[in-house]
């Protein structure tokens, strides 16, 4: 799973906790697209009936992106 949310993928509140500069020097471009970084995370699955069961947590306004990948 890749998500979106408050506290992933988030640029914007790393550039508020930067101070909200105008102008950003190029390690803060570097701090900025590595906070904007989509990460890979594992989800947790259960298959039952020949369904299979995810559960997550999303927050309101995020986005997920949720990858299966079968043998």
């Amino acid at each position: 799973m890749e998500r979106i949310d408050d506290t992933h993928a988030n640029a914007t509140a790393a550039w508020r906790e930067m101070g909200k500069p105008d102008t950003l020097h190029p390690a803060q471009v570097k701090a900025l697209e590595s906070a904007s970084a989509l990460i890979k995370e594992s989800l947790l699955f259960a298959s039952e009936n020949g369904s299979v069961l995810l559960e997550m947590e999303l927050t309101p306004q995020g986005a997920a992106l949720i990858t299966i990948e079968t043998a």
